[in-house]
Order: structure tokens, then C-alpha cells, then sequence
């Protein structure tokens, strides 16, 4: 079903400029001082003189008569507005009375109704329903707008359930009152969506424009919307705005798969980018072109254990944060103990190796307790597999063998140990103990930490400069604009 609304204004009727200046002549007080028609007045008369001998032959609607044209031009020729609404003010205030459209309402239905105006036209409109007046504060946008959106909201009202069943609403809001035009539309469009077709008519050449208000309005929604996914790393919802362009849709793919380790996608989704990105797409190539390098893939890891936490999902960070404990103990312990090499399930065979030929490692393994949150434990350094407790135990001894107390992998895997304790109770380990910020920046200030001072000593380990995450944000921000 198709509608037409239009709100009335005084430019909506319009008498040849001959009856004009006879009118002017004859009947001034149907005049403003500044010869514009008071409609009410001027109104009044056209209908007072208008009969079948006398039709309404001089006067035109220089308005509404090109957007319903437009309409038919549109939906094709042989369509039909179902349903027609006028908007007319009709004040009880006699200060403003003169002004009122009331009148021009009941001449532009009867003009649309008239079988010339049929036969000329060559278009209908089924029904053209009773007037709907609004009989004050005319000039009060916040008055307005609450008086549209109640008659609206009332779905026993005839044309909020007319403007509930129907297709399209075109909506011709120029002639009118500011006040009433926008509170008309802001409340068509809060409701129908883009459902609603404001027509734009130049009046000087009768050219009429639909505007794409609403997908304009939806659109600018969406990009708020993805500037604060963007801003939270939230690659995996991007997903919904692909209409963005393919540029935007494929880096976040990108960001998305390669946020999983998934780099055979993210190479992929590289490949769908435009060609004239081709640095950046090298770039991004080259930086999961990890080759199984430990250290290359740990790094990549911190980064993603930020963004994590960034996002306030902090048993996903104490997963990561846990894994990057392990690696850089193991890279400490390998980079120090350079005879200590080992194969999986077989790390006590070598460590015992290393242990015959270093009296003061054998004397410190036999002495060294570490604490736990259930209490003091003797580390077991022949096991078949290291862990933390191990790494930091090594990492210990290797501080104080090189007398570097600032020693950086024993700050953080001392530190960080608290963290390791809350990981192994939550859900993503061993129990089912809460995480949230508060637990996890409690525990640290146990040892006189804070989280951001643990990651930076972290990337100051890794020489981490720069998150490549921001320059893929900034891409996307890119993208979304071009």
C-alpha cells in the first residue's frame, strides 16, 4: 500500500498573477502588508467563489502536485496512492487565525478529487482522507514533534494503522511550517524507518528529489557503531557492515582470522583487497610469515593478550598471559643453559645432564621452595616436562648467578605468578573460581604491582614497539571512508 503525507503551507496554493492583482485591487484585506495571501482569508473566498460554472482554472499547487508526480513516476503509471493525508494548521488564537491553511487543505482535496485534475493528470488517489488540523503552538518544534509521535503511537487512530499497512510512505513536508515538517519527519522516520520517502521539490523548477534520509541516518548509525567495534578489536562483529566496501570486509576477515591464529585465512582474506594496496597487503603478509618461530609467534601472542584484556575478557587474557609465562621461561632457560637441550617428555634426562656439571645449580635445585597461594613447596626439577614453577625457578637462580636483581624474565615470572594461580581456578583451567579486573589487579597488589607496568616489562622483554593492531584499526577507519 502506498501513502502520501503532506503538511499545507501558505506557498501551497497559488493564483495566476492577473486574478492576483485584481485581488489585490479589489480585496485587500485578503493581503499582508507585504502583498503575500493570508491563506485563511484568501482561502475562504476561492471557495466561496468556486462552483462547476466557475472552477478553479487560475490556481495551481506548485507543491504538491510535482511530488505526487513524482510518486507516479516512480511507481509507475498505471500505480495508485491508496491513502492521502493533508496536515493543515487551524488556530482557535484570532492573532493567528488569518495565516491558517485550513482553507488551502479543502481546496488542494478538492482539487484532487475533481475529474479535470483526474483526466489532466491521468493519475488517482483513492482516498484522500479527512484533514488533520493542529490547532496550536504551530511554531514549536518540541510541541510538534510530541503531538505527531502520540497520534502515531495510537494504533486506534485511523492513519497510524493506515501508516502501519503500508509499503511506502511519500512524504511532501516543504509548504508547511518548520515546527510541524520536522516534528512530522523525525517522528515518521523514528517509527517507519525507511519506509519513509521525503520528496524535495525545487519550487522554482518543479523538480522533485527523493531523499534517502533514513540510510543516510542508518548509515552514519552503522559507522558509530563499527568505529567502537574497531576501537575494541572487535573484528569478528565488522562482519555485519561488509556493505562498507571490500576492502573494509576482507582486512577485517583478516584481523579476525589472524586474532585466532588462523594465518592460512588471514592470507586468504588478504588476497581480496584491492591491488592498490599492495604495501600494505605485503606488510601484513610478511608479518604472519612466522616460519615456527617461537619467540615471532609469543610476540604475536602479547599483542593478542592485550587486546583481550582490553575487551574485559580476562579469563581469555589469563589463558594467553599463562602461555606467554611459559615461553619466556623456556627462552630464558635455553638462552642461559646453553647445553640444556630437550625433547618432549624428556626434560629430566637433560636437565640431570646439566646438573652433574654445575655444583651451585645442584645446591640451589636441592634447597629451592617456592610459594604457592596454598603455601611454601619444594620445586621437583626432574619431571618430564618443565613448567612455570620450574622456568621461575631457573630464571631465579640465573638473576642471582649474573647479580642482575632487575633481571627481567625473573620480575615478570615472579610477579606474574599471582596471575597464574587465578588462571588455574577459573573456568579456563582447572575450576570455577571468578575472574574480573578487581581479582586480577588485587592479586598483583599483593606484590606491589600493577597490570600495565607486567605487560610493559613483557614488551620491553620482546622489544615490542608498536601493536600492529592500530595500524590494521587505522586501515579499517581508512577503508570505511573510501
Amino acid at each position: 500500500m502506498i501513502t502520501f503525507i503532506a503538511t499545507v503551507g501558505g506557498r501551497d496554493i497559488k493564483i495566476s498573477e492577473t486574478q492576483n492583482k485584481l485581488l489585490l485591487e479589489s480585496k485587500p484585506d485578503l493581503f499582508k502588508p507585504n502583498n503575500d495571501p493570508l491563506a485563511r482569508k484568501l482561502g475562504e473566498f476561492l471557495l466561496k467563489n468556486y462552483n462547476e460554472k466557475n472552477p478553479f482554472n487560475n490556481i495551481s499547487i506548485p507543491i504538491i502536485v510535482p511530488a505526487l508526480k513524482k510518486v507516479f513516476d516512480i511507481e509507475g503509471n498505471k500505480a495508485e496512492i491508496d491513502q492521502m493525508f493533508l496536515i493543515v494548521t487551524n488556530q482557535s488564537d484570532a492573532k493567528f487565525r488569518d495565516s491558517d491553511t485550513i482553507e488551502y487543505g479543502k481546496i488542494i482535496k478538492q482539487l484532487l478529487q475533481s475529474n479535470e485534475f483526474i483526466s489532466k493528470n491521468k493519475f488517482k488517489i483513492k482516498v484522500i482522507n479527512k484533514l488533520i488540523e493542529i490547532n496550536s503552538n504551530v511554531n514549536y518544534l518540541d510541541v510538534q514533534f510530541d503531538f505527531f509521535r502520540k497520534i502515531l503511537s495510537n494504533t486506534g487512530d485511523h492513519i497510524s494503522a493506515t501508516l502501519n499497512k503500508s509499503d511506502k510512505i511519500y512524504l511532501c513536508a516543504q509548504g508547511g511550517i518548520d515546527a510541524i515538517n520536522t516534528g512530522l519527519l523525525l517522528n515518521l522516520l523514528n517509527k517507519f524507518g525507511d519506509k519513509v520517502i521525503p520528496l524535495n521539490i525545487n519550487e522554482g523548477n518543479s523538480y522533485v528529489t527523493p531523499i534517502k534520509i533514513y540510510s543516510r541516518l542508518s548509515y552514519n548509525e552503522k559507522v558509530k557503531i563499527a568505529i567502537k567495534l574497531i576501537e575494541k578489536y572487535d573484528y569478528n562483529s565488522l562482519s555485519e557492515f561488509a556493505e562498507f566496501n571490500n576492502n573494509f570486509n576482507s582486512l577485517s576477515l583478516y584481523a579476525a582470522s589472524r586474532m585466532n591464529f588462523d594465518f592460512s585465512s588471514a592470507r586468504k582474506h588478504l588476497d581480496n583487497i584491492d591491488n592498490s594496496y599492495a604495501t600494505l597487503k605485503s606488510q601484513l603478509t610478511n608479518e604472519i610469515d612466522f616460519k615456527n618461530n617461537e619467540k615471532k609467534l609469543t610476540i604475536e601472542l602479547v599483542h593478542n593478550a592485550e587486546i583481550k584484556f582490553t575487551q574485559g575478557a580476562y579469563v581469555d587474557y589469563l589463558l594467553r598471559f599463562f602461555r606467554i609465562m611459559e615461553q619466556i621461561g623456556k627462552f630464558c632457560v635455553k638462552d642461559y643453559f646453553k647445553d640444556l637441550k630437550w625433547i618432549e617428555h624428556k626434560w629430566d634426562e637433560s636437565f640431570k645432564k646439566v646438573l652433574i656439571n654445575n655444583e651451585k645449580l645442584n645446591e640451589f635445585c636441592k634447597n629451592e621452595r617456592i610459594d604457592f597461594d596454598s603455601g611454601s613447596k619444594k620445586v621437583d626439577f626432574l619431571v618430564k616436562n618443565p613448567n612455570i614453577t620450574i622456568y621461575t625457578s631457573l630464571a631465579k637462580f640465573i638473576s642471582s648467578e649474573t647479580n642482575n636483581i632487575d633481571y627481567f624474565p625473573y620480575q615478570i615470572l615472579e610477579k606474574g605468578q599471582v596471575l597464574t594461580w587465578i588462571r588455574n581456578k577459573s573456568i579456563g583451567a582447572h575450576n570455577f573460581e571468578p575472574v574480573s579486573l578487581q581479582i586480577i589487579e588485587s592479586a598483583l597488589a599483593e606484590k606491589d604491582e600493577i597490570i600495565e607496568n607486567l605487560m610493559n616489562m613483557i614488551k620491553c622483554f620482546f622489544n615490542i614497539q608498536v601493536s600492529p593492531y592500530k595500524r590494521i584499526n587505522e586501515c579499517l577507519l581508512k577503508f570505511m571512508k573510501d
